[in-house]
């Protein structure tokens, strides 16, 4: 069992670390003291944190039930229709609708129009029917002009044969905004509207006669 002191010598010269492996040691540790610790998947700088918590700060959620309240109707045809109106056929001819009576919501309603020109003044019924949303002209429902179409183009009143409901024809005549009316007509009640109906805290939150023939065709 025992061994030469060759054999031993040999042995331990196996056994023993050559000089170039103790070097690549102490640099690979060398190396990995100088290497910084690798951050952790997810987390981010202290600016980044700070940014994301204001702009979530930021967002504010709504209550589901506070909604702007639609326009009122009264409103809505004194907006459109309100003011005065100039005819296309005749310049020196205006029309001006008086609403003297409240709305009756569900119901027909009616109102004085006047037309004036350079010899005289006259005073016409109109007739707002609610369910067709069509202003009638005259009691006798003559002409009828939809108001809806003025919701798209509110610098033009155009009036349809009574018959011609599905207004597939030409208008029989038609008014236009003069100058400067223009501005006042077509501005949205809803605004106003809404502040007035709305919370304080939601306001705070969210800064007769018949008609005859009329414009092209009138007497």
């Amino acid at each position: 069992g025992q061994c030469s002191s060759g054999e031993r010598n040999s042995m331990e010269e196996r056994s023993s670390p050559s000089p170039s492996t103790k070097a690549d040691d102490t640099e690979d540790s060398s190396i990995a003291s100088r290497s910084p610790t690798p951050r952790r998947t997810g987390q981010c700088s202290s600016g980044a944190s700070s940014a994301a918590a204001g702009a979530q700060a930021a967002e504010v959620e709504l209550p589901a039930d506070l909604t702007v309240p639609a326009e009122p109707l009264m409103s809505r045809l004194e907006r459109l229709l309100g003011g005065t109106w100039r005819s296309d056929a005749r310049r020196d001819e205006t029309y001006e609708i008086r609403f003297d009576r409240p709305v009756k919501e569900g119901k027909t309603s009616s109102w004085t129009c006047v037309r004036e020109d350079s010899r005289l003044s006259k005073k016409f019924t109109v007739v707002y029917d609610n369910e067709q949303g069509f202003l009638w002209w005259g009691l006798g429902r003559t002409y009828f002009l939809d108001v809806s179409d003025l919701d798209r183009q509110p610098s033009s009143a155009r009036w349809y044969a009574a018959a011609d409901t599905t207004k597939c024809r030409r208008p029989k005549f038609s008014w236009s905004r003069p100058p400067g009316e223009m501005a006042s007509s077509a501005r949205p009640a809803t605004a106003t509207a809404s502040a007035e109906a709305w919370p304080a805290q939601a306001a705070r939150r969210y800064s007769g006669a018949t008609g005859g023939a009329v414009g092209a065709g009138a007497a």
